[in-house]
């Protein structure tokens, strides 16, 4: 054999090393799968930059029974059954059919080490859940129509968080070493956001506020509150993200009546509750009530 041809196979070997020690290695990282709030730590496998589940973990992690919940083997068939919802996929196959529709997934649904594999985020798609990856957390967040992170209901009836009534006082530590008390910003509209790293309807919002920041910082107080993670959650995400707005952390509920996020409050100079917000909005809806609130100033 030539040194070429060796040098070649070298390469094609250590390459095909590669792949296959990577993936490894990702499969050995405790995976967190966040549904609707709920945590679990699931065994998975990454292919081709995608997760993929067992496929009773992907079925019950969305809600659907083992009973509704078929393998055909004769076809290779996995068919998953919620409501008027009918998913079926074919193992080594990216066609995903959804009610009769087909989609194409990115991978395809494996069998590795006798357990049938599916791409979770497909599958949660399909059934109306929206995805999204926590790469610090090493998290896929799936959160459903009805339960969107938590923002089914409105926090409007929670008591002292009425818009008119004054924001209850509190005071909760931030990620710069200090800490942050509301009664102390008395004179300046203040900008409250009460969210969590693993909500996906908070992360939508989060490029907008930090532009919020940019642009009525001077004017506005801006106090973003990670709320039930600790310090280094809340300082790995400010870092990931490069968010310069001010962020504290509640590692509990404490002084937060708050029952469902993102949450935001806009208060005017006296700390009186003008503006609530609950589900993630735009930067338009945000910056019209900011500049009402100072034209009013």
């Amino acid at each position: 054999m030539s040194k070429m041809k060796k040098v070649r196979i070298g390469v094609i070997l250590s390459l095909l090393i590669s792949v296959f020690v990577c993936s490894s290695v990702l499969a050995d990282t405790p995976l967190k799968l966040i549904v609707n709030g709920h945590a679990t730590y699931p065994d998975y496998q990454i292919i081709e930059g995608r997760t993929l589940l067992s496929i009773h973990t992907v079925g019950n992690a969305i809600g659907i029974t083992d009973a509704n919940i078929v393998w055909d083997d004769a076809n290779q068939t996995v068919t998953l059954k919620k409501g008027s919802t009918v998913v079926q996929i074919i193992i080594g196959s990216t066609q995903l059919l959804n009610n009769g529709n087909v989609t194409i997934m990115d991978v395809a649904p494996q069998i590795l080490n006798d357990r049938t594999m599916l791409p979770v985020g497909a599958i949660a798609r399909a059934f109306g859940y929206t995805v999204s990856w926590d790469e610090p957390n090493n998290a896929v967040i799936l959160s459903s129509s009805t339960e969107s992170g938590h923002t089914a209901k409105s926090s409007s009836a929670k008591s002292g968080y009425e818009v008119g009534n004054a924001m209850p006082d509190f005071t909760v530590s931030t990620i710069d070493g200090g800490s942050a008390t509301l009664s102390d910003y008395q004179g300046k509209p203040v900008f409250i956001n009460i969210f969590a790293t693993w909500c996906s309807p908070c992360m939508q919002e989060m490029p907008d506020i930090q532009k919020l920041y940019s642009k009525y910082g001077d004017s506005v107080v801006f106090l973003t509150i990670d709320l039930q993670e600790d310090k280094n959650t809340a300082s790995e995400f400010a870092k990931h993200y490069s968010y310069t707005m001010p962020i504290g952390y509640a590692d509990s509920l404490g002084s937060f009546n708050i029952e469902y996020i993102p949450d935001t409050f806009i208060l005017d100079e006296n700390g009186i509750i003008k503006y609530a917000y609950v589900g993630s909005q735009n930067y338009d809806t945000f910056s019209n009530a900011i500049d009402a609130l100072r034209n009013k100033m």
